[in-house]
Protein backbone atom coordinates (compact mmCIF):
# COMPACT_ATOMS: atom_id res chain seq x y z
CA UNK A 1 0.00 0.00 0.00
CA UNK A 2 2.82 2.41 0.70
CA UNK A 3 3.81 2.16 -2.99
CA UNK A 4 0.20 2.80 -4.02
CA UNK A 5 0.01 5.92 -1.84
CA UNK A 6 3.42 7.07 -3.09
CA UNK A 7 2.32 6.68 -6.73
CA UNK A 8 -0.89 8.56 -6.01
CA UNK A 9 1.06 11.45 -4.47
CA UNK A 10 3.47 11.55 -7.42
CA UNK A 11 0.54 11.58 -9.87
CA UNK A 12 -1.05 14.50 -8.00
CA UNK A 13 2.26 16.39 -8.06
CA UNK A 14 2.71 15.72 -11.76
CA UNK A 15 -0.81 16.86 -12.59
CA UNK A 16 -0.40 20.03 -10.53
CA UNK A 17 2.96 20.77 -12.16
CA UNK A 18 4.50 21.71 -8.83
CA UNK A 19 8.14 20.99 -8.09
CA UNK A 20 8.41 17.65 -6.33
CA UNK A 21 10.96 18.95 -3.84
CA UNK A 22 8.22 21.09 -2.25
CA UNK A 23 6.63 17.97 -0.78
CA UNK A 24 7.54 15.09 1.53
CA UNK A 25 9.45 12.25 -0.05
CA UNK A 26 7.98 9.65 2.30
CA UNK A 27 4.43 10.02 3.62
CA UNK A 28 5.16 7.51 6.39
CA UNK A 29 7.63 9.93 7.98
CA UNK A 30 4.91 12.53 8.48
CA UNK A 31 3.27 13.09 11.84
CA UNK A 32 -0.11 11.40 11.80
CA UNK A 33 -2.67 10.66 14.46
CA UNK A 34 -2.61 7.24 16.04
CA UNK A 35 -5.26 4.80 14.82
CA UNK A 36 -7.04 4.96 18.18
CA UNK A 37 -7.58 8.71 17.63
CA UNK A 38 -9.29 8.28 14.26
CA UNK A 39 -10.74 4.75 14.23
CA UNK A 40 -13.19 3.31 16.76
CA UNK A 41 -13.32 -0.47 17.30
CA UNK A 42 -10.98 -3.01 15.77
CA UNK A 43 -12.70 -3.77 12.48
CA UNK A 44 -10.73 -3.30 9.24
CA UNK A 45 -7.50 -2.13 10.87
CA UNK A 46 -5.57 -3.00 7.71
CA UNK A 47 -7.55 -0.24 6.00
CA UNK A 48 -7.22 2.15 8.96
CA UNK A 49 -3.44 1.78 8.84
CA UNK A 50 -3.41 3.20 5.30
CA UNK A 51 -6.19 5.80 5.33
CA UNK A 52 -4.68 7.57 8.31
CA UNK A 53 -2.00 8.79 5.89
CA UNK A 54 -4.54 10.62 3.69
CA UNK A 55 -3.37 14.16 2.91
CA UNK A 56 -4.67 16.94 5.15
CA UNK A 57 -4.33 20.60 4.12
CA UNK A 58 -3.88 21.90 7.65
CA UNK A 59 -2.48 18.64 9.01
CA UNK A 60 -5.52 18.54 11.29
CA UNK A 61 -6.67 15.13 9.97
CA UNK A 62 -10.32 15.96 10.74
CA UNK A 63 -11.72 12.47 10.26
CA UNK A 64 -13.07 9.93 12.67
CA UNK A 65 -14.42 6.48 11.73
CA UNK A 66 -16.75 4.24 13.71
CA UNK A 67 -16.30 0.72 12.43
CA UNK A 68 -18.51 -2.30 12.88
CA UNK A 69 -18.61 -5.65 11.14
CA UNK A 70 -20.72 -4.40 8.23
CA UNK A 71 -20.53 -0.62 8.37
CA UNK A 72 -18.16 2.33 8.49
CA UNK A 73 -19.41 5.73 9.63
CA UNK A 74 -17.14 8.66 8.74
CA UNK A 75 -17.36 11.87 10.75
CA UNK A 76 -15.75 15.26 10.37
CA UNK A 77 -14.19 16.14 13.70
CA UNK A 78 -14.63 19.88 14.13
CA UNK A 79 -12.39 20.69 17.04
CA UNK A 80 -10.14 23.37 15.60
CA UNK A 81 -6.46 22.71 15.91
CA UNK A 82 -3.52 25.01 15.82
CA UNK A 83 -2.42 25.72 12.28
CA UNK A 84 0.50 27.87 11.32
CA UNK A 85 -0.35 27.50 7.65
CA UNK A 86 -4.06 28.35 7.60
CA UNK A 87 -5.92 31.06 9.53
CA UNK A 88 -8.38 29.62 12.05
CA UNK A 89 -11.42 31.01 10.21
CA UNK A 90 -10.44 28.99 7.11
CA UNK A 91 -9.77 25.66 8.85
CA UNK A 92 -13.38 24.44 8.52
CA UNK A 93 -13.29 25.16 4.78
CA UNK A 94 -10.09 23.16 4.30
CA UNK A 95 -11.26 20.38 6.63
CA UNK A 96 -14.25 19.81 4.36
CA UNK A 97 -11.85 19.37 1.45
CA UNK A 98 -9.75 17.03 3.61
CA UNK A 99 -12.80 14.86 4.28
CA UNK A 100 -13.42 14.50 0.55
CA UNK A 101 -9.82 13.41 0.05
CA UNK A 102 -10.12 11.00 2.98
CA UNK A 103 -13.26 9.43 1.47
CA UNK A 104 -11.42 8.94 -1.82
CA UNK A 105 -8.48 7.24 -0.09
CA UNK A 106 -10.89 5.10 1.95
CA UNK A 107 -12.70 3.95 -1.20
CA UNK A 108 -9.42 3.14 -2.95
CA UNK A 109 -8.43 1.00 0.05
CA UNK A 110 -11.82 -0.73 0.18
CA UNK A 111 -11.52 -1.59 -3.51
CA UNK A 112 -7.93 -2.76 -3.05
CA UNK A 113 -9.18 -5.12 -0.31
CA UNK A 114 -11.95 -6.30 -2.67
CA UNK A 115 -14.85 -4.92 -0.65
CA UNK A 116 -18.03 -3.90 -2.35
CA UNK A 117 -19.96 -1.19 -0.56
CA UNK A 118 -22.87 1.16 -0.73
CA UNK A 119 -22.09 4.76 0.24
CA UNK A 120 -24.54 7.29 1.62
CA UNK A 121 -23.34 10.86 2.12
CA UNK A 122 -24.75 13.56 4.37
CA UNK A 123 -24.74 17.34 4.17
CA UNK A 124 -22.24 19.07 6.41
CA UNK A 125 -24.17 22.21 7.34
CA UNK A 126 -21.68 23.65 9.83
CA UNK A 127 -23.62 22.71 12.94
CA UNK A 128 -22.03 23.30 16.33
CA UNK A 129 -21.59 19.60 17.13
CA UNK A 130 -18.03 18.44 17.47
CA UNK A 131 -18.66 15.40 15.22
CA UNK A 132 -20.73 15.58 12.06
CA UNK A 133 -21.69 12.42 10.17
CA UNK A 134 -20.39 12.75 6.61
CA UNK A 135 -20.80 9.28 5.12
CA UNK A 136 -21.91 5.72 5.86
CA UNK A 137 -20.48 2.74 4.05
CA UNK A 138 -22.52 -0.45 4.12
CA UNK A 139 -19.90 -3.10 3.50
CA UNK A 140 -20.86 -6.13 1.53
CA UNK A 141 -18.92 -9.34 1.14
CA UNK A 142 -15.51 -9.29 -0.41
CA UNK A 143 -15.47 -9.59 -4.18
CA UNK A 144 -13.48 -12.64 -5.26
Amino acid sequence: YSRMVELMVHQILYNCMLPEDMFRKNVFKSERKEITEIWQNYNYLEIANIVRFAPSACNSQPWFVESSEKELKVYRYKKPGISVIVPEEKITYFNKIDIGIFLLVLEVCLKKHNFSYQRKTYVDNNTVEEMTLIAKYQLKSKIM
